[in-house]
């Protein structure tokens, strides 16, 4: 009977301390998560004499804020307007304009489109970029 009791007695002191200890301990988790801001084309919809239009262009940025440009050569597209979503801005011929200046993360789906082109706007090069706050 001995045995038993002070064995009962040794695992309840190995016991006792270990629960006391476990109160104590925290867990501090870090995540790092990458920032990723893109703009894709899905698809496109129709180019003719006046106007290029892109039906689904799928944006996504999750940092705290993006800005999206249009990138064209220079000296062409002069009074066109540009329109992404909500968004128009009528082209000054520069070679770049700013479409969106957001302070927010996005994962939306929108439509672009360039209209008023004029017939000398041939052979028209076209991007979209997307930066991150």
């Amino acid at each position: 009977m001995k045995k038993i009791v002070g064995a009962a007695a040794g695992l309840l002191l190995t016991l006792t301390p270990t629960t006391a200890f476990a109160a104590q301990i925290g867990v501090h988790l870090t995540m790092v998560v990458p920032q990723i801001c893109t703009v894709n084309p899905l698809s496109l919809s129709y180019v003719d004499d006046t106007s290029i239009k892109i039906d689904e262009i799928r944006e996504f940025c999750n940092s705290g804020g993006y800005q999206i440009y249009l990138d064209y050569a220079p000296g062409t597209l002069k009074g066109a307007q540009a329109s992404l979503g909500d968004y128009t801005v009528e082209l000054d011929g520069s070679g770049e304009a700013l479409l969106v200046d957001a302070h927010y993360a996005v994962s939306r789906i929108s439509s672009f489109e360039i209209a008023q082109l004029h017939t000398n706007d041939t052979n028209v090069q076209l991007g979209l970029r997307m930066v991150p706050r």
